[in-house]
């Protein structure tokens, strides 16, 4: 899939879990958001925690899994959008594992 249609599915996918953020909090906004790369699924937990991080959700990657040690659900569900929006998973592995 070419980069243009990937980006596309990404702001659809952003879009709808912003929808869903909003439903809880209307108050919910979201910072521009943009691609950066596809990752391996060996290398998730720890992209992850650093992009938690870089969004003001402090994280740490431990045996595969992010551990967070603050922020609300709400600020941890948003940090999660956009992480996943940055660096999704490629999409065999997301067909294939989830």
């Amino acid at each position: 899939m070419g980069r243009t249609a990937r980006t596309g599915q990404l702001h659809k996918k952003l879009a709808q879990d912003v929808a869903t953020l909003r439903a809880k909090d209307p108050h919910t906004t979201i910072p521009d958001v943009h691609f950066i790369r596809v990752i391996a699924p060996s290398e998730e937990a720890t992209v992850t925690a650093r992009c938690f991080t870089k969004n003001g959700i402090p994280a740490t990657a431990v045996n595969g899994s992010v551990r967070t040690t603050s922020g609300t659900i709400e600020q941890q569900a948003l940090a999660r959008i956009i992480c996943e929006t940055e660096y999704p998973l490629p999409d065999s592995y997301l067909t294939q594992n989830r």
